[in-house]
């Protein structure tokens, strides 16, 4: 998986969902890529790949808070 890849699944479940579906697919799928880092390394191919996952960005931004 690349970058690419990851960004165009995030902008199908975006599409299909809505953005809080894509933001919670887009930091499970970093939470899983820094475990695998983290802990099997060697068998997920990821020892020495800088972990570009860190940097897509989720394009959920908050509804502005109200006043009360």
């Amino acid at each position: 998986m690349q970058e690419s890849h990851l960004e165009a699944l995030r902008d199908e479940i975006r599409a299909a969902n809505g953005p809080s579906a894509a933001r919670k697919a887009v930091t499970d799928i970093r939470r899983a890529f820094r475990r695998a880092k983290a802990t099997h390394s060697g068998e997920s191919g990821l020892r020495g790949v800088a972990p570009w996952w860190a940097d897509v960005a989720t394009l959920h931004t908050a509804p502005p808070a109200t006043g009360i």
